[in-house]
């Protein structure tokens, strides 16, 4: 999920509503949400005013979070080519 998403949701808030209470667009807000790109400039600081933080430890969930999908991601490719040396080398 979304750091963003799961964020808004623990704190109760619709898409509506956390654009209302940010000043950002409805649009920006479902943008965010659906492309998982770290928020930057004044959307990360309305963003983390919103949800009482500072801006640094918000972006540093999306880092995290950026870091977990490479790995998962380097972890299937890997496994991807060892599945494909099994069929290249013969028996």
């Amino acid at each position: 999920m979304n750091v963003i998403k799961k964020k808004r949701a623990e704190l109760g808030y619709t898409q509506n509503a956390l654009a209302e209470k940010t000043g950002l667009s409805l649009r920006t807000i479902q943008r965010i949400e659906g492309n998982a790109k770290v928020p930057k400039g004044h959307t990360l600081k309305s963003l983390s005013k919103a949800f009482n933080t500072e801006p640094q430890a918000l972006q540093k969930r999306f880092q995290t979070k950026e870091q977990t999908e490479e790995s998962d991601i380097l972890s299937i490719k890997t496994i991807n080519i060892s599945i494909l040396a099994f069929f290249i080398t013969p028996l």
